[in-house]
């Protein structure tokens, strides 16, 4: 199995040396290394910028505002999904929608999300489809898709 204590000791000093860093100087919230990380990580990702948060709930609603998502709004998600979910949702003034997953897979279907973007206003965010049935589903509906890669 995955051994945590063999992989952190590995990097066990230099762990120790930022967290000494950060609580002698209380810079809980921003420092110097996270502009290179987040420059590191653009660039990882072929993407222009990176912005690193202090959650995944806190990412989650960033990525919401994002996209436009805001009161008024319908937000598709599983039910099976961590509760940070429909809580990021629910932080942007939206709703949560929760349909069905399919049972084999346990992940959404590009149709199930396609009958809910039919039915009303909402915006949709999945972490499920093939790239082909999202493809399918973008063509027709003015969705947005949303990856919780974690």
């Amino acid at each position: 199995m995955l051994d945590l204590c063999r992989q952190q000791a590995s990097i066990q000093e230099a762990f120790e040396e930022v967290v000494q860093r950060v609580v002698s100087e209380a810079r809980y919230l921003t420092d110097e290394a996270v502009t290179p990380f987040e420059e590191s990580l653009a660039s990882y990702c072929f993407r222009k910028y990176a912005l690193g948060v202090g959650s995944g709930t806190a990412a989650l609603h960033l990525a919401l505002l994002a996209a436009g998502v805001g009161p008024g709004h319908e937000v598709i998600t599983p039910p099976n999904s961590f509760f940070a979910t429909a809580e990021a949702i629910l932080q942007t003034g939206a709703r949560p929608r929760f349909i069905d997953v399919d049972s084999g897979t346990h992940l959404i279907t590009a149709a199930e999300v396609r009958a809910a973007v039919s039915r009303g206003r909402a915006r949709s965010f999945q972490c499920i489809c093939s790239a082909a049935s999202w493809t399918c589903l973008r063509s027709r509906s003015r969705s947005e898709k949303l990856e919780d890669r974690t």
